[in-house]
This record gives C-alpha cells, sequence and structure tokens, in this order.
C-alpha cells in the first residue's frame, strides 16, 4: 500500500478528494501539504531549466512530457509558479507545442463527451 492508502499514491488521492465527497478541510490539508513541500524542488528544476530548453537539454523527451503534466497539475494544489521564471518559460513552451494542444483537445472533449447524458439514460423509463 502507498502513502496515500488504497495503493495511490498521497497526491493522486488527495487529487480526487472532491470527486468522492471528502470534506473541504481534508483537500484543503492536502493543498498544504503540497505547498509546504513543493518549494524546494521546483527551486531546483527551475535552476536546472535556467540554461536549458528542456530537462534533458536540447529537445523534447519524456521526462518533459511529465514534467509538463506535474506543472499541470499544480493548480490543483494552488501552488503558483510565479515563483519560478524557468518553469513558468518551460510550461509556456511546452504548452503551445501542437501535439499537446492536439492532446489536450482530445481529453476536453472525451471529459466533455464522459458527463454527457445520453438520450437513452434520459428517456428510459424505470
Amino acid at each position: 500500500m502507498g502513502p496515500g492508502g488504497a495503493g495511490q499514491p498521497r497526491m493522486a488521492r488527495c487529487e480526487s478528494l472532491p470527486e468522492r465527497g471528502w470534506r473541504a478541510a481534508v483537500l484543503e490539508r492536502c493543498r498544504a501539504y503540497a505547498r509546504q513541500s513543493l518549494p524546494r524542488p521546483l527551486a531546483v528544476v527551475t535552476q536546472h531549466l535556467t540554461d536549458r530548453e528542456g530537462l534533458l537539454g536540447a529537445g523534447f523527451s519524456v521526462a518533459d512530457a511529465y514534467l509538463w503534466w506535474a506543472l499541470t497539475l499544480l493548480r490543483y494544489a494552488e501552488v503558483s509558479l510565479e515563483p519560478y521564471p524557468s518553469l513558468r518559460a518551460f510550461y509556456k513552451r511546452h504548452r503551445a507545442r501542437p501535439a499537446v494542444q492536439e492532446a489536450l483537445r482530445f481529453e476536453f472533449e472525451q471529459h466533455a463527451r464522459a458527463f454527457q447524458p445520453s438520450v437513452a439514460a434520459v428517456h428510459a423509463t424505470p
């Protein structure tokens, strides 16, 4: 079992709290944990990216994709990238990539479709 219980990492479990009906106080504890624990690693990565386009230097790597996604999730913890100029630039640069734009468009469409009631379900009789 992982640190978050039920085999999930702590932040993954915190991230899904609203959908599970958990109280706002518990969600705020998760956000506080993230805000407390992330400044140091974010500072290390922002320093690393000061003179590099990506984590491994020039070019795009799987590591860059994972970092970009992790930075995307920071909004749920209410962690700002404002103090980290290299990370902000990294995030914006990769957000503008055509492949990222297409992937996000696809995910948003799939998410919206998953929450649209089907015509059959709306008109079904019990």
